[in-house]
């Protein structure tokens, strides 16, 4: 989720005052700001014995701290896989995703229940409100949107509409990226189609040699991290990112291609409990820009100044992004020996040193 924090309490107030609360049975969030301040006006009304499913580690963390009331699951499931009466939804990332998803709650609903999907206009929640069958708008404030989605809602095809992709049953999609095979899911950065900044950070690094221990941060899929792991044999590599999903893809992916013997995987934001224990030679990301729609312009500067830590002595952290973020800059302020790698006219590698 993305707006201002005073536009979204006030638009979570009036979620609590227009819909059943106590009756809540799972609240399910994907892109919620790192604070969850929200939920206090939620759990204020009566949001106590609900089931909590999120589907990143940041917001985790947060509301096992904050709101320790709540039963919090790890997933990207909204109910879990659980029965469940009124589900609360944030809206996913992507229509795919959105038509999956939600007739995936859909499907868990009692047939006394309903499904109350909040997002932002320029998010998607438009679309869904004339794609999903008696969907009613309940609650609109600013750029925020509530729908109700009765039981029995069906998304409604039209002409020239992609068919939703077939799920195979362990839940992965295959993607061809770079003579790899990586899995993927509707809803993760890039899931259907190649990358092209991380694609030119691949080929930035293509004469750099191997490294005994490398950092892939916001792995997503794993196409640099398993790319490389492929390429230097020798090599230990850690890939992390703050999506479950993510981590989920990588971790097969890895598997996929044969490298997950040399390959540790976990769910962390930014630089976290886990990753401050560890040092590596190298650390290499393609950094998160977006936090669902909204802008991200905090994460990646926090990391880089939190990365330059981790490295070993003479380490370099190698980042691509568009060229207008300037990454070199920020580089600069934490590194040695800060240089631009790669242009391409729209993204732009930088690669920096900690001093030997």
């Amino acid at each position: 989720m993305a707006t201002d924090q005073r536009a979204l309490e006030r638009f979570f107030q009036g979620v609590a005052d227009q819909t059943p609360t106590p009756a809540w049975s799972h609240l399910h969030l994907v892109h919620w700001p790192g604070d969850c301040s929200p939920l206090v006006p939620l759990t204020a009304a009566g949001f106590q014995g609900t089931t909590l499913t999120v589907a990143r580690a940041s917001i985790v963390r947060v509301a096992r701290e904050r709101f320790p009331q709540l039963g919090v699951i790890p997933t990207d499931h909204p109910t879990a896989g659980q029965p469940a009466d009124h589900v609360l939804m944030e809206l996913p990332q992507g229509r795919t995703a959105t038509r999956l998803t939600v007739t995936a709650a859909l499907g868990q609903l009692s047939p006394t229940g309903a499904l109350w999907l909040f997002g932002r206009r320029d998010g998607g929640i438009l679309w869904a409100a004339k794609r999903f069958t008696g969907a009613t708008t309940v609650l609109s404030r600013g750029h925020l949107r509530l729908l109700r989605l009765p039981r029995d809602s069906l998304f409604q095809e039209r002409p020239g509409d992609p068919p939703p992709p077939a799920i195979p049953a362990d839940g992965f999609l295959p993607l061809d990226v770079a003579g790899l095979t990586l899995a993927t899911r509707p809803g993760l950065f890039s899931w259907d189609s190649p990358d092209p900044a991380s694609l030119l950070l691949l080929a930035a690094l293509e004469d750099t040699p191997p490294v005994p221990r490398l950092l892939d941060w916001g792995c997503g899929s794993g196409l640099l991290g398993v790319a490389l792991a492929r390429r230097w044999p020798g090599c230990r590599v850690t890939m992390t990112d703050d999506q479950f999903s993510a981590v989920a893809c990588a971790r097969q992916s890895a598997a996929w291609n044969g490298v997950d013997k040399r390959c540790q995987i976990w769910a962390e934001a930014g630089i976290g409990e886990t990753l401050s224990k560890h040092t590596f030679d190298a650390i290499v990301t393609n950094p998160p820009f977006h936090r669902g729609v909204a802008t991200d312009r905090h994460t990646t500067p926090t990391f880089l100044r939190a990365a330059a830590q981790r490295l070993a002595p003479g380490g370099s952290l190698w980042v691509v992004g568009n060229r207008f973020l300037d990454y070199g800059t920020r580089l600069a302020q934490v590194l040695t020996r800060v240089r631009q790698v790669a242009d391409d006219g729209r993204f732009t590698v930088w690669q920096g040193h900690r001093q030997a």
